[in-house]
């Protein structure tokens, strides 16, 4: 009888203190509309981005993603610019935009400028990031779509 408790004691102990990775520590993807998503990692508290039309047949990003503590790496990565010439059907572009990154617990983009074709509707697709310091340093990506803007 006392082996069978302590079997189950230890079979116990070792279940409950055996690490496993939780959900809310993957990658959650879902849209960021500056509000705190729930099944997330944790780590991105806000974030947006704007896009605007600027001269020369620009468009302009702005925006900003904020965390709840420093991060070792935050910005957005997997930037995508698309077109559409009508608004609401929309295929990639070939114009190629760096992972805009920092380290903090805020990072802000500031006028950045991308040439393109007038003529078209265009809006960028990317993923808000956030990764914390240390070797077992929780990640997370946010898949965001900007609004439109027609560069006429």
């Amino acid at each position: 009888m006392n082996k069978a408790i302590l079997a189950l004691g230890v079979t116990g102990v070792l279940i409950y203190s055996f690490p496993m990775p939780s959900v809310c520590a993957a990658n959650y993807q879902a849209t960021c509309n500056n509000e705190v998503q729930p099944l997330a990692a944790g780590l991105i508290r806000h974030c947006n981005l704007s896009v605007s039309e600027g001269s020369n047949s620009n468009i302009v990003l702005n925006g900003y993603i904020a965390c709840n503590s420093s991060m070792s790496s935050i910005g957005i990565k997997n930037i995508k610019v698309k077109y559409s010439t009508n608004g609401t059907s929309w295929s990639d572009t070939n114009y190629t935009v760096n992972d805009l990154l920092g380290s903090g617990m805020e990072y802000y983009i500031n006028n950045y400028s991308i040439p393109v074709a007038s003529g078209y509707y265009y809006c960028v697709e990317c993923e808000f990031y956030a990764k914390e310091s240390g070797l077992f340093g929780d990640t997370q990506s946010i898949s965001y779509t900007s609004n439109s803007v027609l560069v006429e």
